[in-house]
């Protein structure tokens, strides 16, 4: 069962869209509702809008998961922010996403989360790898860096350390000289190699935090 905890019905009919053939939704239209359902039920994905009534956005997050903890959650904001962002993902969200996104982009997010992959838009992608950077950097000593991805060749690894210091595509073109047609090749190629499946699975790789 997917979950939907809005009570905005515009918002509820274009998330209804994005599942399709996946199933039927129910509707929750307000906490009380929500946390009834979730107390006889346990739907596999929920949807849920930051905005619903009785519910203190992040904050009651927690409280939500507790009553289904085998539930994937998705949270969902009209102004996404980065720092709410990584909020929802530590208290146990699998994706954050703007509440108006579009069905088509929506239904691959849910196709993700119902994997058990994390779905995040771009610009908090970048800002979570920029952390990662940081912390990295604060816990390295004597200059040693992991080695994880001892396999990949000397470029690769070098854009590989870039994409853990959370530089773009095109920064990163500038500051090697090369296109970003160039970079994205190299890119295709250390993913293969490493395994990684996006971004901020190979910056969890360079910074010591997977392997």
């Amino acid at each position: 069962m997917i979950l939907l905890a809005t009570a905005e019905k515009g918002v509820a009919q274009r998330w209804s869209e994005a599942i399709g053939q996946q199933g039927s939704p129910r509707v929750a239209s307000s906490l009380d509702q929500l946390e009834g359902i979730l107390a006889g039920r346990r739907p596999e994905l929920l949807l849920l809008d930051l905005k619903l009534p009785g519910l203190r956005r992040i904050q009651h997050l927690p409280t939500v998961l507790e009553l289904s903890p085998d539930t994937r959650v998705m949270v969902f904001s009209a102004v996404p922010q980065d720092e709410e962002g990584i909020e929802a993902l530590q208290a146990g969200a699998m994706g954050y996403c703007n509440t108006h996104i579009a069905p088509e982009l929506l239904s691959q997010a849910i196709a993700v989360v119902s994997r058990g992959e994390v779905w995040v838009g771009r610009k908090l992608i970048m800002s979570l790898i920029a952390r990662l950077g940081v912390v990295a950097a604060g816990a390295q000593t004597n200059g040693d860096q992991p080695r994880p991805l001892s396999n990949l060749t000397e470029r690769e690894q070098e854009i590989a350390r870039l994409v853990g210091d959370g530089v773009n595509n095109r920064k990163i073109a500038t500051e090697l000289g090369i296109t970003e047609r160039t970079v994205k090749a190299h890119l295709g190629s250390v993913f293969d190699k490493t395994g990684a499946t996006d971004r901020l699975q190979l910056a969890l790789m360079v910074n010591g935090f997977a392997k």
